[in-house]
């Protein structure tokens, strides 16, 4: 997706980093689940990054999710970033701005 968009090499490989580190976050929950799912959603000179699981019956995120290193790297290489809980259960979204020709906003 970063590629389709031009992102330049850096951005290619912050985002990269943006979705290990949101799907470990989410791998670590102490919960039987089968399913993480990845939705890149390219708007307006930005991408949103969603990770989820079905993970289930789980307190999330933990309260100290903003000590730890997920959230020190999403909150860095991103514009935005949450721990959310969605109908599809335990949730990381991730928001990164770009300029128009790729290059980080």
């Amino acid at each position: 997706m970063g590629a389709r968009l031009d992102l330049p090499y850096d951005a290619l490989d912050d985002l990269r980093m943006v979705v290990d580190e949101a799907s470990s976050a989410l791998l670590g929950i102490e919960s039987p689940a089968e399913r993480l799912t990845l939705r890149l959603t390219p708007g307006d000179g930005q991408l949103e990054v969603l990770v989820c699981t079905d993970a289930s019956d789980v307190s999330w995120p933990d309260p100290d999710v903003e000590r730890s290193l997920a959230w020190r790297v999403l909150e860095a290489l991103t514009d935005e970033a949450s721990f959310e809980t969605t109908p599809e259960g335990p949730t990381v979204r991730a928001v990164r701005r770009f300029g128009g020709t790729g290059e980080a906003a």
